[in-house]
């Protein structure tokens, strides 16, 4: 159980969306929130998630604009934690490096980061009163080069980067996202370990195949 929750749905501080479009849906809480006056933070939270105890607690006390918690992608074949940078050129968003990955889940709290998903992030509300009226605050262009389609996770980050605002992970609110069973960040740390000497012989071995 999430402490706290009742006190919010008593005093009717929640909503509920559900359809087709995820950025139909984020754009329509967004506008129904802004209708509601007292709060500071709008958390969005989806349903696939399990979440700790303290984690509304953890979100009522950031300052900073857009924070996310922690959770890895759905998948028990690549469970990598869901928050990225952008490459160079920043054209992509890829996954840290092994070693500030390390760092960052070795060292829990707040850090820095380029892009985080949408289903356990609060977003300070002055970055959503301000938003400039002609940029969709959530939207899912298609890439006609590749035909690939961006998520609305991450044309939100991009946008709200550009406007000057920064975006954290933070790796001591711990989330579980439910596949075949609920996956987190220990399941991702034992899939890793137990994947990464076969990995590395791999590694060696290129190295050794463009050497010959």
């Amino acid at each position: 159980m999430v402490n706290g929750y009742g006190w919010f749905v008593h005093r009717g501080l929640w909503n509920s969306q559900s359809g087709a479009y995820i950025h139909d849906n984020h754009t329509k809480l967004v506008k129904d929130a802004l209708k509601v006056p007292g709060w500071n933070r709008l958390l969005f939270l989806e349903d696939d998630h399990e979440f700790a105890d303290d984690m509304l607690y953890k979100h009522a006390h950031y300052t900073q604009p857009v924070v996310s918690g922690l959770y890895v992608l759905r998948s028990v074949d690549n469970p990598m934690p869901v928050f990225f940078e952008w490459d160079t050129g920043r054209h992509n968003a890829v996954h840290p490096s092994k070693e500030r990955m390390k760092c960052m889940l070795e060292n829990r709290g707040l850090h820095e980061v380029d892009v985080v998903p949408m289903g356990c992030t609060s977003i300070r509300r002055d970055v959503l009163e301000n938003w400039p009226a002609e940029v969709p605050m959530f939207f899912s262009p298609i890439n006609p080069a590749n035909g690939a389609t961006m998520s609305d996770d991450v044309w939100f980050c991009r946008k709200a980067q550009e406007q000057g605002y920064q975006i954290y992970v933070d790796t001591s609110n711990r989330v579980a996202h439910y596949a075949l069973f609920p996956l987190d960040d220990t399941y991702f740390i034992r899939w890793n370990n137990y994947h990464a000497p076969s990995l590395q012989r791999q590694a060696e071995e290129l190295m050794r195949e463009e050497e010959d």
